[in-house]
């Protein structure tokens, strides 16, 4: 997922970053700061479709699979934050420093 992929009048701020190693299709946290309330909705929409394509491109890779299905969603001083890796909350705790 990149920024271009969401339609930038859907939010003010963003931040995107995957994992620079073999598994970087995999591995990455979002973050959108979304214009308002019902950007935010369309937002939650499309990542929400994002992921289940990724699901359904990992569906025999177990250790992929299982990334993804486990990812965080959630929110933080407004920003909607989209995490996968295989510590999801060690993350969430670096990205609020």
């Amino acid at each position: 997922m990149c920024s271009s992929d969401l339609d930038s009048s859907l939010y003010k701020e963003y931040k995107v970053k995957t994992a620079m190693i073999v598994k970087s299709d995999v591995t990455e946290y979002l973050l959108f700061y979304p214009k308002n309330h019902s950007a935010a909705k369309e937002i939650e929409e499309l990542m929400e479709k994002y992921y289940q394509e990724k699901e359904e491109k990992w569906a025999n890779n177990e250790e992929n699979y299982n990334l993804i299905k486990n990812r965080y969603t959630g929110n933080y001083n407004g920003y909607l934050v989209y995490i996968v890796s295989k510590d999801n909350d060690l993350v969430l705790q670096l990205l609020k420093k």
